[in-house]
């Protein structure tokens, strides 16, 4: 692989309103056809950021798709639309 990103996804909301919140992740590369999607989880009542390496085949295409799902306390399940971007370091916040 020629170069990777390295993605840090770090707690920003409140943890007393959510059970747990899942990072939807998708990287695609369509000239070298290489995809990666990932799943990553914060648990509500953790301060604990949740991390993602993302090996590439070309380090020019940077730019991948994340989306945040919250979990309520009553288990109510809220998703954010799909957000595109080449930064590595996201505020995870409702």
């Amino acid at each position: 692989f020629e170069g990777a990103l390295d993605l840090l996804f770090f707690p920003a909301f409140d943890p007393s309103a959510f059970r747990t919140v899942f990072i939807d992740v998708e990287y695609r590369d369509e000239a070298n056809h290489y995809f990666r999607e990932e799943r990553l989880r914060i648990a509500g009542d953790s301060r604990e950021e949740a991390r993602l390496h993302l090996a590439l085949l070309n380090p020019k295409q940077r730019s991948y798709r994340y989306r945040l799902t919250f979990v309520d306390a009553n288990g109510k399940i809220r998703s954010k639309a799909w957000v595109d971007t080449a930064e590595t370091l996201i505020s995870v916040t409702e």
